[in-house]
């Protein structure tokens, strides 16, 4: 962090009634936010610039007094009251050409963390456009946005990309400036919820570790994807008696780092049994899974199958993403898991969010995001994802179509990723192989038995598995097959490669990728040829991808 930053602060409430007026005063949010952005910014080189369209006397004198801070206008009048995203396009007009950062923040955002103002502007200096909280509570209704309660971004990358935060009267602040940057291609770097303990699925948030966000301020609730408006405003109230009483103890135990005495359920109803009371994203009317293959993964049978038994398969998945997936952007991980490739997409720098349907996969895929690059993970199903038309640059399905035994239900899943992808979107969908069970029964010498070289045959004739012959039921593609099904959901361009061959079949595979010289030998002959159709016939895994036209 080298330049000055601005922090662009609205001090303000809506409706103005006698009752709201009262609430302010008696709850100063921004009295809370300057005393936390004092606290946390030492060190740093920043101003405060503030528009008053509170107009409270008890608000005038907690501004005068804090250091570093210029209020806007000089006196509050009827005119002067601005819309939040007009007053925050003014006051981006008011700093000097010394500014090279500016921080907007809420009134009712805190920052949590020291150097929450380096922590920022590091990610801008490490390339990003923007980086803020990222609000997706609400998609697909409301098209995930970098969020003015946090948002930085260089004075010079607002100015000249000609957009202004009230560039449209039915936007949310940052929505159009996310987009237009979108559109770019440039970085956005999205702050997620980070909660260890959530009171509600907006209300109470932290995120990226960084900054707190209250979600209504001296507002009353009023959020379209909770099924009690009552209860909303039960836990903003708790919520917002907690930060005026002990602000420490209550990011502590959102944090996990205390224990909850702030409301008295004994659960946490913003964990994974909550996803089930919040729908609005998800349509009460998703597709049920079949229960086997939940029972099986409820289990924990995913949880580092990737990074030991299925090393090759997922080594060489990662090989073929990273040579045919668009550089960066939004990107869906359909049948994500506990999210081995969510984790890695982030880490190179797309915005991802991950949808599964097991509970236990999207908490651990959570706990990978906490622990690393972060990304979304949501409850869902293949078949109706819960995100907008032409939402995404890129659709991976490392999965669904093994789990979708029908050709109907493949083509629905498929035709959703088409959905969800813009114009020119990439979607990279994986298949089982057709003999990948015929290659096993004949390495394992299962053949000799009848009956088993009878059930191998039918499945290699008909692709199907049934639920007793495996951990649940699933569909093998050919080569030929999985192309024309891609290509009947819309895609054009479609190739078909090998993951891993027949290679997957070896003994002692796990030493071989161990040994540096094997892996690289090995990799460079799947890669030459892995369209071959004599690779693709054999393979283990089969990966397709094609462009939405």
């Amino acid at each position: 962090m080298s330049g000055r930053i601005a922090i662009l602060i609205v001090d303000g409430y809506s409706p103005v009634t006698p009752e709201t007026t009262a609430d302010a005063i008696r709850y100063p949010w921004i009295d809370l936010c300057l005393r936390e952005v004092t606290r946390r910014s030492v060190g740093s080189d920043y101003e405060v610039h503030i528009w008053d369209n509170a107009g409270l006397s008890e608000h005038r004198k907690v501004m005068e007094a804090t250091d570093r801070v210029r209020i806007w206008p000089e006196e509050v009048s009827p005119e002067s009251r601005l819309s939040h995203a007009a007053a925050l396009d003014r006051l981006t007009a008011m700093t000097s050409d010394d500014v090279e950062y500016l921080v907007l923040l809420d009134t009712d955002a805190i920052p949590i963390a020291d150097d929450w103002l380096g922590t920022l502007t590091s990610k801008l200096d490490d390339g990003a456009a923007i980086v803020g909280v990222w609000r997706d509570e609400m998609a697909p209704e409301l098209t995930p946005f970098v969020h003015v309660s946090c948002l930085c971004i260089r004075r010079e990358e607002l100015l000249s990309s000609g957009v202004s935060f009230s560039g449209r009267g039915d936007s949310e602040p940052g929505q159009l400036l996310t987009r237009d940057l979108l559109r770019r291609k440039r970085p956005v770097v999205a702050m997620r919820r980070t909660n260890a303990v959530n009171a509600h699925f907006l209300l109470g948030g932290i995120y990226g570790d960084t900054v707190y966000h209250h979600g209504a301020g001296s507002r009353p609730a009023w959020f379209y994807a909770s099924p009690s408006q009552a209860e909303d405003e039960r836990m903003r109230l708790l919520l917002r008696q907690e930060a005026f009483s002990d602000f420490d103890h209550l990011v502590s135990v959102l944090r996990g780092q205390a224990a909850n005495d702030i409301w008295p359920e004994a659960h946490d109803p913003g964990r994974v049994d909550d996803e089930a009371q919040h729908r609005s994203p998800f349509s009460d009317s998703d597709p049920a899974a079949d229960p086997v293959m939940m029972a099986h993964y409820a289990s924990g049978a995913e949880l580092g199958r990737l990074q030991s038994r299925n090393a090759l398969e997922f080594e060489r998945s990662k090989v073929i993403l990273a040579e045919r997936l668009p550089v960066g952007g939004r990107l869906i991980d359909v049948g994500g898991g506990p999210g081995a490739y969510a984790a890695w997409f982030a880490s190179r720098g797309y915005q991802v969010d991950l949808v599964d349907p097991v509970p236990l996969h999207v908490e651990a895929a959570r706990e990978a995001s906490r622990a690393g690059a972060q990304f979304g993970a949501h409850l869902g199903d293949a078949r109706q994802l819960p995100f907008a038309d032409a939402f995404a640059d890129a659709v991976v399905m490392m999965g669904p179509l093994f789990h979708l035994v029908t050709p109907a239900d493949r083509h629905q899943a498929l035709s959703e990723a088409f959905r969800v992808l813009r114009p020119g979107g990439v979607i990279a969908t994986s298949a089982m192989g057709r003999f990948f069970l015929f290659g096993h029964a004949v390495a394992q010498n299962a053949v000799s038995d009848p009956e088993t070289l009878r059930r191998v045959m039918s499945i290699t004739d008909t692709g199907d598995r049934p639920g007793d012959w495996g951990p649940f039921p699933a569909f093998a593609h050919r080569p030929g097959d999985l192309e024309d099904e891609v290509r009947s959901a819309g895609f054009d361009d479609v190739t078909v490669v090998a993951i891993e061959s027949f290679f997957h079949l070896l003994g002692d595979i796990e030493s071989r990728m161990a040994d540096e010289a094997s892996r690289s030998a090995l990799f460079e002959l799947l890669s030459r040829y892995e369209t071959d159709p004599a690779l693709l016939h054999l393979s283990g895994h089969l990966m397709a991808i094609a462009h939405r036209p």
